[in-house]
C-alpha cells in the first residue's frame, strides 16, 4: 500500500496561494462591511420605530368630514333618545302615582 503524498504539487502552489489569499482578505472585508451593515441597519430599525411611535398619522380631510358628519349624527340620535327618555319617565310617574292613589288603606 502506497501513502498519499502530504506535500501540495509543486506546479498548483504557487498560482493556488495567491489567489486563496486574495480570497480570504476579500472575505474578511466583506465579513466587516456586513457587520458595519447589519449596525446600521438595526440603528435605522430604531430610529424608525421611535418616529413610528411619536407620530399620528395625517388625516386625511375626507375621513375627518364624515367624521364630523357621523358625529353630528349621534348628536341628534342622542337629542332625541333623551326626549323620548324624558317622556317615558314621566308616564312612568303618572302610572306609580296613579297606583298610588289606588293602593287599599
Amino acid at each position: 500500500m502506497s501513502s498519499p503524498s502530504t506535500t501540495p504539487p509543486v506546479l498548483l502552489t504557487p498560482t493556488l496561494l495567491p489567489l486563496l489569499t486574495h480570497l480570504d482578505i476579500q472575505t474578511l472585508a466583506l465579513r466587516t462591511t456586513q457587520s458595519e451593515l447589519y449596525t446600521e441597519i438595526e440603528h435605522l430599525s430604531a430610529e424608525l420605530q421611535l418616529l413610528h411611535a411619536t407620530t399620528t398619522p395625517p388625516i386625511d380631510p375626507q375621513t375627518l368630514a364624515a367624521s364630523q358628519n357621523r358625529l353630528a349624527l349621534l348628536k341628534k340620535r342622542i337629542t332625541n333618545m333623551q326626549g323620548v327618555l324624558k317622556g317615558i319617565s314621566e308616564r312612568v310617574g303618572r302610572c306609580e302615582n296613579m297606583l298610588a292613589g289606588q293602593t287599599p288603606r
